[in-house]
Formats: C-alpha cells, sequence, structure tokens
C-alpha cells in the first residue's frame, strides 16, 4: 500500500523543479519581486538567468530537505504499516485462538449438561420410585385402617344393638354395661 503511494506522488511531482522564471516574470516590472531585488536585476544583463541562479541557491537545498522529509515520512509510513500488520496478525491469531477456546467450552457445556440431565433424570426416576413406594404403603395403610374404623364401628354398632335387644327384652333392668345390674 505504502509503495504504490509512494509511486503515486512521485508521478504527480512537477518535474521542472526548482521552479523556473516565465518570460512574463522576467519582463514584468513588478512581478511581486522587492523592489532592491528588482533594481539589483535592472542593472544585471541577464536577469531572468540570474534570478533562476538565485532560485536554484535557495530553493535547491531545500528541495533536498523536502525530499529527504518525503523518504522519511515514507519509511515512517511503511514501518507503521509493518508494526499494524504485525499487531493485526497477533490479533487475528487471538481470535482465532479465542474461537477454538469457544467452540472446545461450548462442547464442554454441552457434554456437562447432557451428563447433568442424565442425572436429573435418574434421580428423578429414584425419587418417583420412594414416593411411589411410600404411595403405595400410605394407600395400604389408608385402606387397613379405613377397614379397621369399619371394624370398630361395626363392632360398636353390633355391642349397641345387643343392647337395645336386652332392654328390649328385659325393659325394667336398664343396663348400660354388658354386666348385669344387680338390685
Amino acid at each position: 500500500m505504502i509503495p504504490f503511494l509512494h509511486e503515486q506522488i512521485e508521478k504527480s511531482f512537477d518535474k521542472s523543479w526548482p521552479l523556473k522564471l516565465t518570460a512574463i516574470e522576467s519582463t514584468a516590472p513588478n512581478s511581486g519581486l522587492n523592489k532592491k531585488v528588482s533594481a539589483a536585476l535592472a542593472e544585471d544583463s541577464d536577469p531572468a538567468k540570474s534570478l533562476a541562479d538565485i532560485r536554484q541557491i535557495l530553493v535547491g537545498p531545500s528541495r533536498r530537505l523536502q525530499d529527504a522529509r518525503f523518504e522519511e515520512v515514507i519509511t515512517i509510513l511503511e514501518e507503521s504499516d509493518r508494526a499494524f500488520q504485525l499487531a493485526l496478525c497477533a490479533l487475528e491469531n487471538r481470535c482465532n485462538k479465542l474461537a477454538t477456546d469457544m467452540q472446545a467450552l461450548a462442547a464442554d457445556t454441552a457434554s456437562r449438561m447432557r451428563e447433568h440431565a442424565a442425572a436429573v433424570v435418574a434421580n428423578n426416576d429414584e425419587i418417583l420410585a420412594v414416593f411411589e413406594a411410600r404411595l403405595a404403603k400410605l394407600e395400604e395403610h389408608s385402606s387397613n385402617e379405613h377397614h379397621r374404623h369399619i371394624d370398630v364401628f361395626a363392632d360398636g354398632f353390633s355391642d349397641i344393638a345387643a343392647r337395645l335387644l336386652r332392654l328390649k327384652k328385659n325393659p325394667d333392668r336398664l343396663c348400660l354395661t354388658n354386666k348385669p345390674v344387680v338390685v
């Protein structure tokens, strides 16, 4: 990318550097030159050549300095680009490692979730079996208890019925217990 930029800048540079005087500049009395410079050049046999020589002397070192600075900027940009490319490569490597780690973590998490789900199902099956056994015992106990209550009530009603029958047969004896009352 940087060499291409360097080539484009080189192509766009004006190849007529340093600046040359045109015919209009040499003939114009007030071409932006200082009055003292114009007066000094007026005495010269070839003022255009003298002005071009002066400009060459003044602009020449700055042209070389400008070219050196330009090369230095290009070098700095190339070094910066290399550093950026290295940083980008390191970042891409880290991203790839992170993606790989994330995939491994996702696979591990999925495996652990399946194991946990299987353990939960097994635990739930055990709990269900315990509850079903307890429910069966409670139902059996309830049924037995129900039958016992029925037997107790039946016995109690039978006892009451037997007393009522005795009272009916012997109305003069009021018997509230199974023992006969002695008068």
